[in-house]
């Protein structure tokens, strides 16, 4: 996938801690809607009026300018704000607003970011980075089964079996006689180690040893519509040692029950 894309922005400094209260702060999305709209004015005078010194001198306008001719010129059908994040430090506050703009055959997803001296102050730009793609190289980025590798479909296979593994060691090991530990193991038995993962449109994967997952898969989505989903699955260990577990108890009660009259083997049962 080719996606278009100039980027004007400034890091964020190290050490600002981040917070996010509920609901998005109407002012700093205010704030980044105005910011595209300039920019696909080309207002560079209005924007950097409203800028910090970042945006400052003619480097910073002339690569306003070359956003705006990124961004179609036709009317968006549709735009939301998909996520956002507030930071406090030593300087100020800063934001940082992600908005999607649909148009009829493209999609502009835009990055604002802004920062002000104390809360109540008005927002200033400091970066923005908008992001255009065509809606067929978009599609690349949608779940489909349609001209996938192999790997693409043996992830998918371990998504669907790992989840079904950790159910059928959860069943088993609280149908098992009772054991020392049982609840531990049942919780175990959830859980998948050793994490393999897939880009779904790049087909970039990934192997993370040090790693478990709750019934041993996921699939993951930023929400917009240029983040792919990337799917994962682990391997069902914690289900195996459940069930090994409680086949021993099995054969434990099963030995208990035809020689009644030996001294017990079996470790203590929890209740």
């Amino acid at each position: 996938m080719t996606w278009l894309g100039l980027t004007l922005a400034m890091l964020l400094p190290a050490g600002c801690s981040m917070n996010q209260p509920p609901g998005t702060p109407k002012d700093a999305e205010l704030a980044a809607i105005k910011t595209y709209e300039q920019v696909v004015a080309g207002d560079v005078a209005g924007l950097q009026a409203r800028g910090t010194k970042d945006l400052q001198g003619p480097e910073a306008g002339a690569a306003v300018l070359q956003l705006q001719a990124l961004i179609p010129k036709t009317t968006p059908t549709s735009s939301r704000t998909l996520r956002w994040q507030l930071f406090n430090g030593t300087g100020g506050e800063q934001a940082s607003i992600v908005r999607e703009y649909v148009y009829a055959t493209h999609v502009a997803l835009a990055d604002t970011t802004l920062a002000r001296p104390a809360s109540g102050r008005p927002w200033q730009v400091r970066g923005f980075n908008v992001r255009v793609a065509t809606n067929a190289e978009l599609a690349a980025a949608k779940f489909s089964l349609a001209g996938r590798s192999p790997l693409h479909y043996l992830v998918l296979a371990g998504a669907i079996l790992s989840p079904l593994a950790c159910l059928f060691g959860l069943v088993t090991v609280l149908r098992a006689p009772k054991f020392k530990w049982k609840w531990a193991f049942a919780i175990l038995s959830l859980l998948g180690f050793v994490q393999f993962s897939i880009n779904w449109a790049s087909g970039a994967f990934n192997v993370s040893p040090i790693s478990f997952q709750l019934l041993g898969a996921g699939a993951l989505s930023g929400g917009s519509a240029f983040d792919s989903w990337v799917i994962s699955f682990s391997l069902p260990i914690g289900a195996a040692v459940g069930v090994w577990r409680a086949r021993k108890a099995r054969r434990e009660a099963t030995a208990a029950q035809l020689n009644p009259f030996d001294e017990p083997r079996t470790e203590p049962a929890d209740s």
